[in-house]
């Protein structure tokens, strides 16, 4: 690793485009995407820099021009950019990927991307599919399949993909088909719930992410492994199932103060009291992980039961900001001195 220099002027950063350290090269890159052109010439010279440096001999600085053509939108570049998905950097693959969907390449490409057998490409061909279906026509991932629908062929390349050979494709497959909110995929999600644990897990937060209850055993194997996130999503699916795996999480001594937290939220939701005494016990701890979220929780619940913890905190936050204290104590209504 280099230390990253102070970021140039344009004039030096121009200057810098052959220096002979790699750190200033790299520094150049980000300076040249970054920087408002003042006229087309300007404009002209940072692009025509950013090309030799996304050619330069070492990887970092050629992810560094790579993120700035995408940053200078400038569609002339996409020949260029495309020519380096064949790099024989896998981080470079992977920018290079990133940067041609920013510069509005086919889908065809990002669509055959994810079926190569090169999985840091194919993640971020993936990542690039959630990135193009946000920019569809109904403005991005909903509840149904609205945000896709005008691009189906990016559901069907990232469900292909839940079948991938690298593990770490999978998952990303998975998350990739609960970001676009691709509710035409739930059976071939639910079919990854017998998958590795990491891809389990996967599936079961992105079937609970598109109101699927199929994962709940998953997400209360999570759950006891201390996940927050399988916590959460156990609150709103609002399942009875995990009443009791969500009150022992709450009540284990060593659960994270955030899942914990989290666990009593998902409690309250059931209406089941146990939930205050995990809150309680989040507000009250010598620690401060998961505070700040217990505060939120109380107050988007309305648990004025909790009130004389939060107005202790006033007089010591205790990691908690104040004006979340403060706006905490209004949601709960009038009969606070604090």
């Amino acid at each position: 690793m280099f230390l990253t220099p102070l970021t140039p002027t344009f004039e030096a950063a121009l200057r810098d485009v052959r220096a002979a350290g790699a750190q200033y090269r790299a520094a150049s890159a980000r300076a040249l995407g970054a920087a408002e052109a003042a006229d087309e010439e300007q404009a002209r010279a940072a692009l025509e820099g950013l090309v030799v440096l996304s050619s330069d001999a070492d990887a970092r600085v050629r992810i560094e021009a790579l993120r700035g053509l995408a940053l200078r939108r400038d569609a002339g570049a996409l020949g260029h950019v495309t020519g380096h998905l064949g790099d024989p950097a896998p981080a470079v693959r992977a920018t290079a990927l990133l940067a041609a969907e920013a510069l509005g390449c086919e889908d065809a490409l990002l669509v055959a991307s994810v079926g190569e057998a090169d999985p840091p490409l194919q993640i971020a061909a993936l990542e690039a599919l959630v990135a193009r279906a946000e920019k569809g026509e109904a403005g991005g991932p909903a509840a149904s399949d609205t945000g896709v629908a005008s691009r189906p062929a990016l559901v069907a390349a990232a469900t292909a993909a839940l079948a991938d050979p690298s593990e770490e494709v999978r998952a990303t497959a998975v998350a990739a088909l609960a970001a676009m909110g691709a509710r035409a995929s739930l059976d071939a999600l639910a079919a990854r719930l017998d998958d590795s644990p990491r891809v389990r897990a996967s599936a079961a937060l992105a079937l609970a992410d598109l109101g699927d209850a199929r994962g709940v055993p998953a997400l209360v194997e999570a759950l006891g492994r201390g996940s927050f996130e399988a916590a959460e999503a156990l609150g709103n699916l609002g399942v009875e199932a995990a009443r009791e795996p969500l009150a022992n999480s709450a009540a284990r001594l060593f659960t994270p103060l955030l899942t914990k937290a989290a666990a009593g939220a998902a409690l309250i939701r059931l209406g089941d009291p146990r939930g205050e005494d995990a809150l309680r016990a989040v507000l009250r701890a010598f620690r401060p992980d998961g505070r700040p979220y217990a505060v939120v929780q109380v107050m988007q619940l309305r648990l004025s039961s909790l009130r004389p913890e939060l107005e202790s905190l006033v007089k010591r936050p205790r990691g908690v900001d104040r004006d979340l204290l403060r706006d905490a104590l209004a949601a709960l209504g009038s009969g606070s001195a604090a």
